[in-house]
């Protein structure tokens, strides 16, 4: 049974919008996960190493280059944040 609740003239059903809230916070820790291999695999000493590492989705995230395929407003607006200039 799918429980549904009308709030402020939209519909919100209870079983679809835990199914979402599950995916971004799978893909929040699928995105630390992988911007953080090379902390983990010893290639940065540390977490601020990552802006000066060219070669992981970090760099791109921070502004310092091209996204290429990387959506990074996207990923930054998942985390609450944009690029600062």
């Amino acid at each position: 049974m799918v429980t549904c609740f009308r709030i402020d003239t939209s519909i919100f059903c209870a079983r679809s919008q835990i199914r979402l809230w599950r995916k971004d916070l799978y893909l929040l820790e699928l995105v630390r996960y992988i911007h953080l291999n090379p902390l983990r695999a010893g290639i940065v000493g540390e977490l601020k190493g990552l802006d000066t590492y060219p070669y992981c989705g970090h760099y791109a995230l921070m502004g310092k280059t091209e996204p290429g395929f990387q959506d990074v407003d996207y990923i930054l607006n998942l985390f609450g944040g944009k690029v600062l200039e």
